[in-house]
């Protein structure tokens, strides 16, 4: 089955709200430390009182402080009130994934083409379609968009773990209804498919509510583009894609003052041979890789003058869910594609 491709435009589509959300800063306060004249001296010149001023740090056009946003426990139940102010709040969101998951599930994946049926898809066996690495597709796509709507919300005033309560609830709801579709077309639904995306839902979930969970790991994707499969925005383009946690260093208490937190550990999987031209030929390859990376936040943002910039900001965003190749040395030789 093909990745969840409505998603990824969905995202790519609906960024700028993320971009233009709300956002907090700290202003510095400055304060002039006084003076105490000695006793019973002459008096000397005055001491130039240090310069103040009333204009406020540069902030960062993009913002995206939500990526790093502490956990915030809720005080409360959650509730249907809850869930319907928060999907009042993103009525327009909602919207244009409603339209854009329903003209690609007609148009491009045949929905309504056959009668309701479950395809038995597999995981990870050469065999498989993809040799599973479609389920990763699936997973990461869910991180995203809960992941997404989390920030959204929270960027909204909402509370952060009501947010991302909503989030896995309106995300689950979405692929599960990806899932009914393919049932009526040519691909069949497939309960695989649901248990990867709601693996995704959870580390989403997960993430932005346990803490420090966001400092030490990432779910993140490496794409470059082969031309082979020629789908809707290389969706299906598998053979230019690897999916692997990067857990990094600086993270974790022990290395976090060392250098050793400017580098990360890389555990991935990719697949080749199974889209494109060269599918079903026999040389489909699934690889399993460990790397050791860069920390391109850590290595090249780290200092709060240069983190709280906007290159700042865009780096911290790209270098979470996105790898860039030649960044990292891996067990299979291959760092580029």
């Amino acid at each position: 089955m093909p990745d969840v491709r409505p998603f990824n435009l969905f995202i790519r589509r609906t960024l700028p709200a993320l971009i233009l959300g709300a956002a907090f800063a700290l202003a510095g306060v400055g304060y002039a430390a006084g003076q105490t004249p000695a006793p019973a001296q002459a008096s000397s010149l005055p001491v130039k009182a240090p310069p103040q001023t009333r204009r406020k740090p540069k902030k960062p056009v993009l913002i995206f402080d939500y990526i790093d946003a502490k956990p915030e426990p809720s005080t409360r139940p959650y509730s249907a009130d809850i869930a319907r102010q928060h999907v009042s709040t993103l009525s327009w969101d909602l919207a244009v994934l409603a339209a854009v998951g329903t003209t690609v599930g007609v148009k491009e994946w045949g929905w309504g083409e056959r009668s309701f049926h479950v395809t038995k898809e597999g995981w990870f066996g050469r065999h498989t379609e993809f040799g599973g690495i479609d389920k990763l597709g699936h997973a990461y796509s869910a991180q995203l968009m809960s992941d997404y709507i989390t920030w959204r919300l929270r960027a909204a005033g909402y509370n952060g773990e009501e947010s991302s309560i909503t989030a896995a609830i309106l995300t689950g709801a979405a692929f599960t209804a990806v899932e009914l579709g393919d049932g009526f077309s040519r691909y069949g639904a497939s309960y695989e498919d649901l248990i990867a995306s709601a693996a995704g839902i959870a580390f989403s979930y997960l993430g932005n509510n346990v803490p420090g969970l966001h400092d030490k790991v990432d779910f993140r994707m490496q794409y470059v583009p082969t031309m082979r499969s020629g789908d809707f925005v290389g969706a299906g383009d598998y053979d230019g894609k690897k999916f692997l946690l990067a857990w990094k260093l600086g993270g974790f208490d022990t290395f976090k003052d060392t250098p050793l937190r400017y580098f990360e550990i890389h555990t991935g999987y990719y697949t080749r041979g199974y889209t494109g031209a060269a599918v079903q030929t026999g040389n489909e390859t699934r690889t399993a890789y460990v790397g050791l990376g860069l920390n391109l936040t850590e290595l090249l943002f780290s200092q709060p003058g240069l983190r709280d910039t906007d290159a700042g900001s865009v780096v911290r965003a790209f270098n979470k869910y996105f790898q860039l190749p030649y960044t990292y040395v891996a067990s299979d030789g291959n760092s580029g594609r």
